[in-house]
């Protein structure tokens, strides 16, 4: 839901009536201010005292406050003011606090659970829409607030003046000067997702190869195993794996350590099935993936048909198998064969020390 501030004008001069009525706001000459001093928990979010605080509004603010903290519920209107609408107050317009306010409330209640917004919209924005819906409608206004850090561009801040502003959309089309290509939607995300929330996020095109290589390895990985036929062996420890994933996420949303968990519990099982050990209970393997990868992180690889998905992992085991066999009997020309036919395929061939392990060529 995308509502629009200038659709909601009834239900933030109801608001403001409320407020108005409980004590919390005062109006003066068509203006109506909120009361800070009405509100004890007032500066609970950002622990900022209220001697700290400054009136947070769009515009001047205009005289007949009664202390320096007190912030516009309403604006009265002066004539060439373009957006105007009629109160009882008089003329006039809603202060920028108390449209997030209203909106939130018509849309998600009273109380919801999570609210987001960049670092400097802690104070005191966040700080106000606090102040006046918990004072409106004594209740809890939001249980978890989530405040994201900077965007910098090559640790560059990001600003329309600057020319470095870059959209989402221009980085899908790769329509803008400073980018030398499109990127996919999965590579932003999966960028986003390696830093946690509340750190400076600094894109660059480095950056995002290097996610983009990342989250293509990732993928794979979770192609092979799902793949899988399955086995009569060693189950994968679906509970533990959920389990360590899970704490992650309950750690502040702490998706950068959560994909390491990802990287960790998956890459040794590519490495088992490449070897033809498949675990027995692929079916829950793949719920338990498709649960954290899909529905959590949202990054869930594209999948082959399903006859391609089934075939070409057992069509690359024995590949690799005859590769080993040819190496094992120092058979050098029939080995150099297949490495050159992989080649040929833009197949990668990796020799670890638990194995070999391939790469599919990108689609």
């Amino acid at each position: 839901i995308t509502p629009r501030a200038s659709g909601h004008i009834p239900e933030q001069i109801t608001m403001i009536e409320e407020l108005i009525a409980k004590g919390h706001a005062y109006e003066d000459d068509g203006n109506v201010y909120f009361d800070v001093s009405s509100d004890p928990d007032y500066g609970k979010l950002s622990g900022r005292q209220i001697e700290e605080s400054v009136a947070g509004t769009r515009v001047e603010v205009a005289g007949g406050k009664r202390h320096a903290a007190d912030f516009a519920l309403w604006k009265k209107a002066e004539a060439e003011h373009l957006m105007k609408w009629p109160s009882p107050w008089g003329v006039g317009y809603p202060g920028w606090h108390i449209e997030c306010s209203a909106m939130s409330t018509r849309y998600l209640g009273k109380t919801f659970d999570i609210h987001g917004g960049g670092l400097e919209n802690q104070f005191p924005h966040h700080e106000c829409e606090i102040a006046q819906s918990e004072c409106a409608h004594g209740e809890t206004f939001v249980r978890y607030w989530l405040h994201n850090n900077m965007v910098t561009l090559n640790g560059q801040k990001m600003g329309k003046s600057l020319g470095n502003a870059i959209s989402l959309h221009q980085f899908f089309s790769g329509d803008h000067k400073l980018l030398s290509r499109a990127w996919k939607p999965q590579v932003i995300r999966f960028f986003l997702l390696q830093s946690h929330y509340r750190s400076t996020t600094d894109f660059s095109e480095p950056a995002l190869a290097a996610a983009e290589t990342g989250l293509n390895n990732l993928q794979d990985m979770v192609r092979v195993i799902t793949s899988s036929a399955g086995g009569i062996g060693e189950s994968f420890d679906t509970n533990g794996f959920r389990e360590a994933f899970v704490s992650c996420m309950d750690d502040d949303f702490n998706t950068a350590q959560a994909i390491a968990v990802l990287y960790e519990w998956l890459r040794p099982w590519r490495v088992r099935i490449m070897k033809g050990d498949h675990p027995s209970n692929i079916g829950e393997v793949e719920q338990v993936l498709r649960d954290a990868i899909d529905t959590v992180l949202g990054i869930w690889p594209e999948m082959q048909a399903s006859n391609e998905a089934s075939v070409v992992p057992g069509l690359m085991e024995l590949i690799l198998k005859l590769r080993a066999g040819a190496r094992t009997d120092k058979n050098w020309p029939v080995a150099d064969q297949i490495r050159d036919a992989l080649k040929e395929l833009d197949v990668v061939v990796e020799d670890t020390p638990t194995g070999p392990v391939y790469k599919l060529p990108k689609h």
